[in-house]
């Protein structure tokens, strides 16, 4: 899953400085290489994460200030085990904003800081909001693949109440484990998300629009152990779920009263155990 440097990336440990111990503190280093990679004119727009654990301690980002900023541009890892991102900031903050469009983010890893035999320690860390918040222009045509979100209240975000849509998402083969939920859609132009081949662990809600709004489509996807629901819809919209697994989840499909009755919904294939 994760790829070999290429000449035209730029290396976050040889370009930027960032250690990848797990120790050092690599937050400025990794936003350096994101406000290389941003400008219209960058020659180069892949940010590369070799192998190692990269500690920060507050939200890193990629914006858009003027039209054509962060289009186009990406994040590659070695793989979601192998590079990973561990937060150990003060909470209520994501550990990553992305305002980018046209982009993708690959084989990266998000957790917070201290998960030792699986599972998070009490003491130590405050946890971020969510791995990945889209947001707060809108943005459109964005990809994440091949990642893993970790131990987190959610795992991606797309939007908010108060910002733009984040729309036509593709997430692919990603892994999320232990998280509150693991995708939630909070805006109401947060349109046309697509899972494709996820995995859902021992989640809350593996994915929803509640609270908020928006709309997925879940293709070939697991979700195993869900607490609450592998799906609440608490809005509108159309959704599509074609041959999912559920496995020892509280329920697979759930609505919030009242808000669901103008929507279109497609269950195909799916197996429930």
């Amino acid at each position: 899953m994760g790829a070999a440097p290429a000449s035209f990336w730029i290396d976050v440990k040889t370009v930027c400085g960032a250690v990848g111990d797990g120790m050092a503190d690599d937050t400025a280093a990794i936003q350096q290489g994101l406000d290389l990679i941003r400008p219209e004119d960058s020659k180069r727009k892949i940010l590369y994460f070799p192998a190692g654990t990269y500690r920060i301690t507050g939200t890193i980002q990629a914006v858009r200030e003027k039209h054509r900023e962060s289009q186009g541009i990406g994040l590659q890892g070695a793989g979601p085990n192998q590079s990973v991102l561990v937060y150990d900031g003060k909470g209520n903050e994501p550990m990553l904003r992305w305002g980018a469009w046209y982009s993708t983010i690959r084989s990266l890893g998000f957790q917070p800081k201290k998960v030792e035999g699986g599972r998070r320690e009490v003491e130590g860390g405050a946890k971020p909001t969510a791995g990945i918040w889209f947001g707060p222009g809108f943005s459109t045509a964005n990809e994440v693949s091949d990642c893993a979100f970790r131990d987190l209240p959610i795992g991606i975000q797309g939007g908010a109440d108060q910002t733009k849509g984040q729309a036509e998402v593709a997430v692919e083969r990603c892994l999320f484990e232990r998280c509150g939920t693991g995708l939630l859609l909070a805006n109401w132009n947060s349109l046309d998300w697509w899972l494709w081949d996820c995995r859902f662990m021992e989640c809350g809600i593996a994915v929803s629009n509640s609270p908020g709004c928006g709309e997925f489509r879940l293709y070939r996807c697991v979700l195993a152990g869900s607490k609450e629901a592998d799906v609440l819809v608490g809005n509108l919209g159309t959704f599509a779920f074609v041959e999912n697994v559920s496995r020892g989840s509280r329920i697979f499909f759930s609505a919030n009263w009242g808000q669901t009755a103008g929507g279109n919904f497609t269950f195909q294939g799916n197996r429930i155990e």
